[in-house]
């Protein structure tokens, strides 16, 4: 009884897998913030823990092997029993095959984690990429070789220039007097 439950389990943690991965990778980030009852993705923390506590079966001494109340001389029927149900209910190779699905679940589980690490290494560094580009660009716009912006200084200039009038002359004049001076 106790086996089948784990198997009802790993069925349970292999389809979470599979939905994960379909869905998973192209949810949003509002999908993943909600929990699977409310149309949410599991997260694949939740699934690596509820993997990990469900290979705690293999170290449960009542599955994997003869309980100890089977031990004995005058329990040699009993224990012949135990044996043929053991191979008739084919526990052994279940096992084998539960550990075989969760072995599935976790190789998973690494790739959609690995995955989720390269993504966001890749996001990283092409931001860092991009604030150093808009430093070069913001660094050579201060030493003058970029001008896209007119500066305080040189819009009367360019307004002389384009025929702006006397008074701009005279102003850009007064400015050159005051500095000479000084």
């Amino acid at each position: 009884m106790r086996l089948q439950l784990v198997e009802d389990e790993a069925e349970r943690l292999v389809g979470g897998m599979k939905r994960m991965v379909r869905q998973g990778i192209g949810a949003s980030r509002l999908r993943r913030m909600l929990p699977p009852r409310l149309g949410g993705v599991e997260s694949s923390a939740g699934m690596m823990q509820r993997l990990l506590l469900l290979r705690e079966f293999n170290y449960e001494p009542d599955i994997m092997s003869t309980p100890d109340w089977l031990w004995g001389h005058d329990h040699a029927a009993r224990e012949e029993l135990y044996d043929a149900m053991v191979e008739e209910y084919e526990v052994e190779a279940r096992i084998d095959a539960v550990n075989q699905q969760l072995d599935y679940a976790q190789a998973t589980a690494q790739q959609l984690k690995e995955d989720a690490q390269h993504r966001h290494s890749m996001f990283i560094e092409m931001t860092i990429v991009l604030l150093i580009a808009f430093e070069v660009v913001v660094e050579m716009h201060a030493l003058g070789y970029i001008g896209w912006l007119p500066t305080a200084a040189a819009a009367p200039a360019a307004h002389a220039a384009a025929g702006g009038g006397d008074v701009v002359q005279a102003q850009a004049r007064g400015v050159k007097k005051r500095t000479s001076a000084q």
